[in-house]
């Protein structure tokens, strides 16, 4: 299995820099800001966010239901909320070239 890696922000600003496309490292962080900015506005906004070959975000509700206290395994409430779901692309999944 091959083994798992957390790029942050800033290493993806880096790696938009290695394409040649933005001049500095500044501008590409600009630009992920900006991206995930327009993307949590329009999630927060209940639309969903569908981006070719990569895949689609979209916000769903979660109804109350029943959980328990893990320390004394007391029945409680957990509230009703919402979640951000993600459904990759086939080209995402089968690792195609995005």
């Amino acid at each position: 299995m091959p083994e798992t890696t957390t790029i942050d922000r800033l290493e993806l600003a880096d790696r938009l820099v290695r394409t040649g496309n933005y001049p500095s490292t500044r501008a590409a962080l600009a630009a992920v800001d900006d991206v995930t900015r327009a993307i949590g506005s329009c999630l927060a906004a209940g639309q969903t966010v569908h981006i070719r070959r990569f895949g689609r975000l979209s916000v769903a509700d979660t109804p109350e239901r029943m959980g328990h206290n893990p320390k004394t395994g007391e029945p409680i409430s957990i509230s009703a909320g919402r979640r951000v779901r993600f459904k990759p692309s086939k080209a995402l999944l089968n690792g195609g070239e995005l």
